[in-house]
């Protein structure tokens, strides 16, 4: 009963802690990122609770403990969006295993030498390390991806990617003097961008400057004026490859306030450059609102997004009018209605691996790079911590059965061990007054006296 009990409590505690402090809902994962965020230190108080049982005992609850956990957890990330690897099912348990097995060592080490006082607070020093943010972000990591990747090449000098920004990717947001001392940095976008291209920032499209080009990144840029407006126009005709990233409302902060030359435009100043391949552009209602989509298995976040629409022309849309892939003379042009994507509050999550697939909120880097590998011709991006595949729910799906199929076993372990309490099951589980030995029959075969009342001597009455 007490394996039961601990097995089932321990279980539904990682569920319901997982589902609150672990912000499951909040990292639409299809993973166990959000129960093996609060696992750590939970597994130190079932050992801890574990105490004064046998070894045998607490082997028994710390395994029915794990599995009861896994199987819930499982089968709901299963419904929301499709089964996990094995390989990271079993190096979540070898790693939960190994956890308990050295905290359980500790605490049981202490407890023989100091008593009930130094167990409690052994146990208690043991979870504060258990909650250190650091060794539970790099347990979650390890458990779901492996071991650490070694780190992608530099990019090679033959991959160039020219970039026109008004936004503060490549230098920060900040005065010269700023940006000389070294007080400010840029987007967290840039130095990703550094390990897959040579990457050359520019302030102005002309002939010249688009010579030696074959990949451009357009963002959020300054008005282009005709001259550079027709440069781009040929550059792409004459086969060029440019991604144009164009938001009619932009919710990126900035320190300037609006109307200042050092902030990015609050609206795209493309207009007559879509007009010319035959594309319009529409704001969104709520320029703030938030927006999720999901495009090819990669959910994209971020904030107002825009929609295009077609006037003409060779451009095709997708993804609900958010992205067009124009096909125009010998080059191609794919365009996003959207640029709040590349600001790291749509897609990094907390602590210094919120790029990393465990803890990133999207695939905004992963997109970013597809589009650009799309037009670079590679088919394909290199793996890299921030491009990892990851398991999202559909912003569509329900979840309220698969909370309560991924309550079960926890429940189930409950209600086994409110069973055997009530006298329903026997400790080893069949039922009440049946016996564990398989030579019951044998024992009462004839020939045998039957063991019972009847076996009772009767005491002879005295006549005192």
């Amino acid at each position: 009963m007490r394996v039961a009990a601990l097995a089932g409590g321990w279980a539904l505690a990682e569920m319901l802690l997982g589902l609150t402090i672990g912000e499951f809902a909040a990292r639409a994962r299809a993973e166990a990122v959000a129960f093996l965020a609060v696992r750590p230190p939970l597994l130190v108080v079932l050992a801890w609770a574990a105490t004064p049982a046998r070894l045998p005992e607490r082997w028994r609850a710390y395994a029915w403990a794990l599995i009861a956990a896994t199987l819930g957890e499982s089968a709901m990330t299963t419904w929301l969006g499709g089964p996990p690897s094995a390989a990271a099912l079993l190096r979540q348990l070898a790693l939960s295993l190994l956890f308990v097995a050295v905290a359980d060592i500790v605490i049981q080490f202490v407890r023989r030498r100091g008593g009930r006082v130094a167990t409690v607070a052994v146990a208690v020093v043991l979870l504060a390390l258990a909650s250190v943010a650091p060794l539970r972000e790099g347990g979650v990591a390890l458990a779901l991806s492996g071991p650490p990747r070694a780190a992608p090449a530099a990019a090679t000098p033959g991959r160039r990617l020219a970039i026109l920004t008004a936004l503060p990717i490549v230098w920060g947001e900040g005065d010269v003097s700023d940006i000389l001392g070294g007080h400010v940095r840029g987007a967290d976008i840039h130095p990703i961008l550094q390990r897959a291209y040579a990457v050359q920032p520019i302030d102005r499209i002309d002939q010249v400057t688009l010579a030696n080009q074959t990949l451009l990144l357009i963002a959020q840029p300054r008005a282009l004026d005709p001259v550079e407006l027709v440069a781009l126009d040929d550059w792409v005709r004459g086969g060029g490859r440019a991604l144009l990233l164009a938001d009619p409302a932009l919710a990126w902060p900035s320190r300037w306030p609006l109307g200042d030359r050092r902030r990015a435009p609050p609206t795209t100043l493309l207009d007559p450059l879509l007009t010319h391949w035959g594309l319009g552009i529409a704001a969104p209602a709520d320029a703030h609102a938030r927006a999720v989509r999901m495009i090819g298995g990669a959910r994209l976040e971020s904030q107002g997004v825009g929609r295009f629409t077609r006037k003409g022309g060779g451009c095709t849309l997708a993804v609900e009018g958010l992205v067009a892939d124009c096909r125009i003379g010998r080059g191609r042009a794919l365009l996003v209605a959207d640029a709040d994507f590349l600001d790291a509050r749509q897609w990094r999550g907390p602590g210094p691996r919120g790029a990393e697939r465990e803890q990133r909120r999207a695939d905004n880097v992963a997109l970013l790079l597809g589009w650009l590998a799309a037009l670079d011709g590679r088919g394909g991006v290199a793996a890299r911590p921030e491009t990892l595949p990851t398991r999202w729910i559909d912003p569509a799906a329900h979840s309220d059965w698969p909370l309560l199929i991924g309550l079960l076993p926890g429940l189930g372990c409950l209600g086994t061990a409110w069973a055997i309490r009530a006298g329903r099951l026997g400790k080893f589980g069949e039922k009440a007054g049946e016996s564990r030995d398989s030579g019951v029959g044998a024992v009462n075969s004839p020939g045998t006296a039957p063991i019972g009342p009847a076996t009772q001597p009767e005491i002879p009455k005295g006549n005192s």
